[in-house]
């Protein structure tokens, strides 16, 4: 095993989404990608919450990105780079906006897919789970 990407969303109720992506890579292996969406999101992104894995860490500064499948561009505008490997870290939690204006990143019919970088520093395997919560409309 290289590198692999699960992804699973639910409805949490008052029209929030949670969309999950658990991802692992073995010693050598610093990136990961895949676990796609299976259906379509429209609405209003809230928040994002970045677990790492407490046993098999990621490298510190850590990137992921949320890619949309039409544009290959991420969603999150780089607002999940240089997370930090500690579980608790202040850094975790964030709520992304648009780069322009400052305002809430809306998606309209995006399937989204997971892509991690600089996720393993070598030492061992890493692993974590990625969370992007949205608000339906």
């Amino acid at each position: 095993m290289a590198a692999t990407v699960a992804c699973t969303a639910a409805r949490l109720g008052h029209k929030i989404l949670r969309v999950r992506w658990v991802w692992a890579t073995t010693s050598g292996t610093t990136s990961a990608s895949g676990g796609s969406t299976t259906f379509p999101i429209t609405g209003e992104i809230l928040g994002i919450k970045a677990e790492p894995n407490g046993t098999n860490k990621p490298a510190d500064n850590y990137d992921v990105t949320i890619v949309d499948a039409i544009n290959g561009m991420d969603v999150l505008n780089s607002d999940a780079i240089n997370l930090p490997q500690a579980l608790t870290g202040v850094g975790n939690i964030r709520v992304p906006v648009d780069s322009q204006n400052s305002r809430p990143i809306y998606l309209v019919d995006e399937t989204l897919s997971f892509a991690g970088t600089a996720l393993n520093g070598g030492a061992g395997d890493s692993a974590g789970t990625f969370y992007l919560y949205i608000r339906e409309p």
